[in-house]
């Protein structure tokens, strides 16, 4: 309680469609799901986290020195113009998720049920995430 999570997130976009990838991204759609990550991920993630490895451990460092009054917790969620989501963006979405279900009241005067409310912010927090990006690729 005394030293709370914080999220601390650099995203970026992928834009797949471009002629660079657009060879490895139908290789990737073609071979099995279960290959991770995708090529469309994969350079941005290693760009990232070479960024950002020096920042990571000090932060961490630091955080288990009980030097800072927060926990920090990294995610570098990506996105791609098709709508993907690597694994940090779905972790980030999933933490949204958490966040707005212990803040929502008990009781609704609606009479909608909770789970369902819960089921429609995951939804149109994803919705709002992907408009976001066709916006901002227009």
């Amino acid at each position: 309680m005394d030293a709370p999570r914080e999220l601390w997130l650099d995203h970026a976009v992928v834009h797949e469609t471009s002629e660079s990838y657009q060879n490895h991204v139908i290789e990737g759609l073609e071979a099995p799901e279960d290959v991770d990550p995708p090529f469309r991920f994969r350079r941005t993630q290693a760009t990232k986290s070479r960024k950002y490895a020096l920042f990571v451990a000090t932060a961490k460092h630091l955080s288990k020195q009980k030097m800072l009054d927060f926990q920090p917790f990294f995610l570098f969620p990506i996105i791609s113009a098709l709508g993907y989501l690597n694994e940090d963006a779905r972790k980030m979405t999933k933490w949204m998720s958490t966040v707005a279900n212990k803040n929502m009241p008990l009781g609704r005067d609606d009479g909608i049920p909770m789970g369902v409310m819960r089921n429609r912010y995951k939804v149109q927090v994803r919705n709002a995430l992907c408009f976001g990006l066709l916006v901002a690729t227009l």
